[in-house]
């Protein structure tokens, strides 16, 4: 039997709804900030109940990374994330002194965010935890509604990039060394 022309019609237009649904909705999760902004300071709680400040980190590149020790890509990518801190750490990179990675875990469980930090061999000292998860401050005023996500941010605290790979990370870091 044949199919009428309407038959095909209407399967394409719920998949293209659908489609644009899901990007639409993704779009909500991520990040609200564009390169050239620049990020207010940060301040949470490290392992050991320090209070460690983003803007206290002074004339590095900076990656904000929002994770948590539940979430298989986020875990995923703590080797690569380590070799390009280890890689870039104490690297003049253009005019700055370095880089530094400052990993916002939102965890619920702090005890299980503490013992990932060691498990997972994390390397960059600046981590800190929200046990709000995605209800705390700094995830609803970023719009973090999905990780891992990150933000690159030169030595005056502007984006100068988002949702970054380490590959794209190393590439970024890379190129603002050599200018």
């Amino acid at each position: 039997m044949k199919k009428s022309a309407l038959g095909y019609i209407i399967p394409a237009v719920l998949i293209i709804a659908a489609v644009s649904g899901y990007l639409i909705y993704k779009s909500s999760l991520e990040i609200n900030l564009s390169n050239g902004d620049k990020l207010d300071n940060i301040s949470l709680k490290g392992p050991n109940g320090e209070v460690f400040s983003l803007h206290d980190i002074h004339n590095k590149y900076i990656l904000v990374h929002f994770w948590a020790s539940w979430c298989g890509p986020c875990v995923a990518e703590v080797p690569e994330l380590n070799k390009v801190y280890q890689l870039f750490k104490s690297q003049k990179i253009g005019n700055s002194d370095g880089f530094e990675i400052y990993a916002v875990s939102l965890n619920f469980d702090e005890t299980r965010w503490k013992n990932s930090l060691n498990g997972l061999g994390v390397q960059w000292p600046l981590n800190v935890n929200d046990t709000q998860a995605f209800k705390s401050e700094v995830a609803r005023k970023y719009n973090v509604g999905s990780i891992p996500a990150n933000v690159l941010l030169n030595p005056e605290y502007e984006i100068v990039g988002k949702n970054l790979s380490p590959d794209q990370i190393k590439d970024m870091l890379n190129r603002f060394t050599n200018q």
